[in-house]
């Protein structure tokens, strides 16, 4: 499953007003002073602060988090850095209004936690910031796979009634968050197989879950329902419940099949000394060899080439040889046989490893609190109580 042995990297930003502070640059100092100086040992000098443009008749500034990994199990540092922040943003009487949202993003990357340990992630994270750069990590995962992005989208507007109950009045039909129940019940959404037409059926950012950049850019599905606050663990417990959508839906809702083989091609599988060991040898070495090096070392026209490596193909599978055209060489069109090349794969895989949405009567449970323990689930339907 995607989401095994993987924790979700996260996008957090935090919307806030300073009270008689409409000034902009003014605001944002007095943040940024507040985050560097509140613990001078471990200070946050690693989050953007800027002006946010939600219509309000207060300023509304946000800071935001650079993309840090999460922990759902508790064993995570970003609960002490939410801690910190507010912290400091308390202490300059920073609030909260209806107009400000908490919004997340996930990325369709996780953290590979057989390679790379959340905290140490997380701290390589504020380290690069530091130091002016962005961290790019060889241990994330492959990109989620479609059907999960879908079906996280799909739970979600099922239960949009139960959302807007454990959520303030302000955070439904909102303008910035608008419903989508409505869209994934639609033909339209049924019939939708990429991120693009998923975040064209569900009609852009505004949106309870905004998928805009989910293929291009940031490469995130955004949370944006939520109600704002400065809070650490307001903001983590919104985290979890959809942390915990993604684990569920991943192991009750898809169907992962995996049926791929590997093989290997053999050394040689020609007589030595003739043509077709000499092409064999020639391609199946580290670079492969070009249409015309195999022409001039065989004394053969280029379709003979073509053909013996059209009865390699048979014998020994596709997925063996690799033909990289003119283009793909970084040529164009007619620029000549020594720009298309073919090569031989020492190992390569056979079958297909695919991921399949399962049918409604033989899925889980799709409520929200499906797998949430009892307190998280206490603690959201207290909140909800509150909002009636």
């Amino acid at each position: 499953m995607f989401t095994q042995n993987s924790s979700p990297i996260i996008g957090i930003e935090i919307e806030t007003t300073l009270r008689n502070c409409n000034d902009e640059n003014i605001g944002i100092r007095k943040i940024k002073d507040a985050l560097e100086n509140w613990d001078i040992n471990h200070p946050i000098d690693w989050c953007t602060v800027k002006r946010d443009d939600t219509s309000s008749a207060e300023t509304v500034f946000e800071v935001i988090l650079p993309p840090m990994a999460y922990d759902d199990l508790g064993n995570c540092n970003l609960m002490h850095y939410l801690q910190t922040i507010q912290s400091a943003l308390e202490s300059i009487n920073a609030k909260i209004t209806v107009k400000c949202g908490g919004h997340v993003h996930f990325g369709m990357e996780w953290l590979d936690t057989t390679k790379q340990s959340v905290n140490d992630f997380n701290q390589m994270q504020i380290n690069a910031v530091r130091v002016g750069n962005r961290f790019y990590s060889d241990n994330k995962t492959d990109v989620m796979p479609f059907q999960l992005a879908k079906a996280v989208g799909y739970r979600y507007g099922l239960n949009q009634q139960i959302f807007n109950k454990i959520l303030p009045n302000s955070r439904t039909n909102n303008t910035y968050c608008r419903p989508i129940d409505n869209k994934v019940n639609s033909s339209e959404w049924n019939h939708a197989s990429t991120l693009e037409q998923l975040n064209r059926v569900i009609g852009g950012k505004f949106n309870a879950v905004n998928y805009q950049n989910s293929w291009n850019g940031k490469k995130t599905i955004e949370f944006r329902q939520n109600s704002g606050s400065i809070e650490a663990v307001k903001i983590l417990n919104w985290v979890k419940l959809i942390t915990n959508l993604y684990r569920t839906t991943d192991r009750e809702f898809l169907q992962y099949q995996n049926d791929l083989t590997e093989s290997t091609t053999p050394d040689q599988p020609y007589r030595i000394g003739t043509r077709l060991a000499e092409i064999w040898s020639m391609c199946r070495s580290d670079d492969g060899a070009s249409v015309q090096d195999l022409m001039l070392a065989t004394g053969t026209t280029r379709s003979n080439i073509a053909g013996r490596i059209s009865e390699m193909r048979s014998r020994f599978g596709d997925g063996a040889i690799v033909t990289s055209t003119q283009q793909a060489n970084g040529r164009s069109y007619g620029s000549g046989d020594e720009f298309a090349s073919y090569k031989i794969l020492k190992t390569f895989r056979t079958g297909s490893n695919t991921v399949a949405i399962i049918p409604d009567n033989r899925a889980g449970n799709p409520s929200i609190w499906n797998g949430i323990d009892d307190d998280l689930y206490d603690y959201f339907h207290s909140r909800a109580e509150r909002f009636q």
